[in-house]
């Protein structure tokens, strides 16, 4: 039996893509059918595919455009894996399941998909077969589809009850098979637990106060278990019984106490997903990442001093960054040997600055015991401010939004589609090279991006000629790759340039601080100076309240919001720099926002969010502009 997977009758084939630079996690781009905890899920992808007319069968006919279209893959995918009725092989399962149901989905097609057909599920091969019809056009237009992919055939389980605890002491014990204890106060583990034999799924969390401080080995004897997630309890301790679990797939046991995981687990046959987020584990055995089936391992939260090397060989691995170094070399490789000077972005060449900040903070009680902290990471920031009284700007000069005034020689940014990137701004480096020392001493800096959704693919030129400069000309037919900016250019504004400093982002500390703010790791992590960082962060906005900036209004209720290059940039969550360092390596505080774009003015990212350019300080300074990080924040 051959695999095929065909389009309007092409067989176009499967492919596996890179996720590297997508929102999409390791593996999540790869081809595959499997049973997972007797569910069936679906992820088949096509290579990129040039949609000509063979293809769309019509699907995609407009007069006025060119029908044909380049796409980075088709994907057709169960968004949630899919229950068998009655747990049975030679099922036929027709789609949609239903106006509202999410089921089986299409992606990546120019406009949006719906598969009307049948997946027919037989051991070890579906076969889906049926047509692709638009969500939006009522015309009889389609496109056929065939696919036949190969599986390992697993047992596979009907549709499941999931009882509360006070339900499932009502029921057959052995015709419970998914319990889920929301609420309740268990001091000692429930042993009438033990008398549900079949029980498949275990979920502990919610209201409940699970103050169990280690699972029985009994547990372990209710080996139809193939899921146990349990959240916020005391348990410091799992039994080396835990390999009895033959059908486990999924060992998720998050916010507790946690301090050893014993060797037996990595004995797990059909473990694939194991999560021990927020416990206080400080390291894992070493035999983890021989572990035959683990896909997917999250050890966020923890405090590790050991991470074996052989975890790299799980797929899927999600830990803090600052954890990654212990098994993993996460240095940047630059083409620049020599040391970052620091001096270059602190307050080292700004003395007096310097000085009338110290006095601010101790006038501030709540950060004074944070005085070299704040000191050591402030940085003197240069703010875009704008100037939208000059309506003719002249070519070369520095703006945001508008056209970009590029050299005769070049192409302006664009897709392997055509449609052009989205333009930010351009910095003549010699109008603001009096302003600071890190960037070039002339030419011109561009800033383009792809979308202002994810701001997957940043592109920063830099060019030393200015001379010979053309304005390029956007009109009513230009694409772009965000297509929100179609017919809707953004006035150019012209810009120059204004110092202020700007303080380090403290919020959020408890999660982000040692990586912030290496020097001071020590200090985040002790857990006795709670208090202190929990005045810095209350006492933080009163600083920012009494400094000199070019943020200041007046009335601390109203702040100014300007494009800036090294700046501190507010996030909830990652700091661009943090982003940075886990896209492409090296510390956090080794990358400078190279410009920091606010929702002003024409520019709206998400909800009033911004979005970040940054660049490595030693790429920097040597002119690479090859590898810039984009992203967004918003809240």
């Amino acid at each position: 039996m051959k695999e095929y997977c065909k389009v309007n009758t092409i067989n176009v084939g499967f492919a596996n893509h890179s996720v590297e630079g997508t929102i999409y996690l390791k593996g999540a781009l790869d081809t595959e059918v499997l049973i997972r905890k007797g569910k069936l899920r679906i992820n088949i992808l096509t290579p990129s595919l040039e949609l000509t007319e063979d293809l769309h069968n019509g699907m995609l006919n407009n007069p006025d455009v060119d029908n044909n279209h380049h796409i980075d893959w088709l994907r057709f995918t169960t968004y949630h894996d899919l229950v068998i009725p009655e747990g049975k092989y030679n099922t036929q399962i027709k789609c949609p399941y239903g106006d509202t149901a999410v089921g089986f989905e299409v992606y990546g097609f120019p406009e949006l998909l719906k598969f009307y057909g049948v997946i027919d599920v037989q051991k070890g091969y579906v076969h889906i077969k049926g047509e692709l019809r638009s969500e939006y056009r009522s015309e009889d237009c389609s496109i056929p589809i065939d696919i036949l992919k190969k599986f390992i055939p697993k047992d596979l389980l009907p549709p499941r009850t999931q009882y509360t605890w006070n339900q499932a002491l009502q029921q057959n014990p052995l015709e419970v098979y998914g319990l889920a204890i929301g609420k309740g106060v268990f001091d000692a583990f429930p042993e009438k637990l033990l008398t549900f034999k079949n029980l498949e799924d275990l979920w502990i969390g919610g209201q409940t106060q699970f103050n169990v401080k280690e699972l029985p080995d009994t547990l372990f004897s209710l080996v139809q278990l193939h899921t146990i997630r349990i959240y916020g309890s005391s348990i410091h301790q799992i039994s080396d019984k835990v390999n009895q679990l033959k059908n486990l797939e999924e060992l998720c046991i998050e916010s507790s106490q946690l301090k050893t995981i014993p060797d037996s687990i990595c004995e797990l046959p059909l473990l694939s997903d194991l999560s021990f987020r927020y416990n206080k584990l400080i390291e894992l055995p070493e035999c983890i990442g021989t572990t035959p089936n683990l896909k997917m391992i999250n050890i966020e939260g923890n405090y590790f001093k050991k991470i074996p090397k052989s975890i790299t060989a799980v797929p899927s691995i999600k830990v803090d960054r600052k954890y990654q170094k212990l098994f993993m070399d996460t240095s940047y490789r630059s083409n620049n040997p020599d040391p970052i000077d620091e001096s270059l972005f602190d307050l080292s060449y700004y003395p007096e600055e310097k000085i009338k900040l110290k006095n601010a903070i101790e006038s501030i009680p709540e950060v004074t015991e944070c005085s070299d902290l704040i000191l050591d990471y402030t940085t003197m920031a240069t703010y875009l401010m704008p100037d939208k009284e000059d309506k003719n700007i002249a070519v070369g000069a520095s703006k945001v939004g508008g056209n970009p005034d590029l050299p005769k020689t070049w192409e302006h940014p664009k897709s392997n589609k055509g449609s052009l990137y989205v333009f930010h701004a351009q910095i003549n480096c010699e109008e603001a090279s009096s302003y600071q020392k890190y960037l070039p001493r002339k030419g011109m800096l561009y800033f383009f991006v792809n979308d202002e959704e994810y701001a997957q693919k940043p592109i920063v030129l830099y060019t030393e000629n200015v001379k010979d400069l053309l304005r390029y000309q956007y009109d009513e037919n230009t694409e772009f790759t965000d297509s929100n900016l179609d017919n809707n250019i953004r006035e150019a504004v012209r810009i120059s340039f204004k110092n202020g400093i700007s303080i380090p982002i403290f919020y959020n500390l408890y999660n982000h601080g040692s990586e912030r703010y290496p020097k001071y790791a020590d200090f985040f992590e002790d857990e006795s100076n709670e208090d202190i960082i929990d005045d810095l962060e209350y006492g933080i906005e009163s600083l920012e309240n009494v400094i000199d900036s070019p943020l200041s209004s007046g009335d601390p209720n109203i702040p100014l919001h300007f494009h800036s290059i090294n700046s501190h940039v507010f996030t909830q969550h990652e700091s661009p720099q943090e982003l940075a360092a886990a896209r492409f390596g090296g510390e956090p505080s080794e990358w400078i926002v190279l410009l920091n774009m606010e929702s002003t003015g024409e520019f709206n990212f998400w909800d009033a969010g911004t979005l970040t350019y940054c660049i490595h300080k030693k790429d920097l300074a040597i002119k690479d502009f090859s590898r810039v990080f984009a992203s967004i924040e918003s809240s």
